[in-house]
């Protein structure tokens, strides 16, 4: 009896995840996390991963919180929560 195995190769399936979501839905998923963390410090890659994101659809959404002064960007490069605490 000849066994046969199936090897599944995910590059070659659709791929649904956040990435696919509504550009209003990233930015809700992106500040609902970090409501939910007060202390929560990414750069960028780590943010990707944690968001389930490519780096550069990541970078676009984080930089545009920041231009609308959700989010900030800390001198070492870290997205933060924008505080009124803060003085750069």
């Amino acid at each position: 009896m000849a066994m046969v195995f199936q090897t599944l190769d995910r590059r070659r399936q659709p791929r649904s995840g956040p990435g696919d979501l509504p550009r209003h839905h990233l930015d809700g998923m992106i500040l609902g996390m970090y409501e939910e963390m007060p202390g929560l410090s990414l750069h960028l890659e780590q943010a990707a991963r944690l968001f389930g994101l490519p780096i550069s659809t990541c970078n676009v959404v984080l930089e545009e919180l920041v231009k609308q002064r959700r989010l900030r960007r800390a001198p070492d490069g870290q997205y933060k929560r924008l505080t009124t605490d803060w003085v750069e």
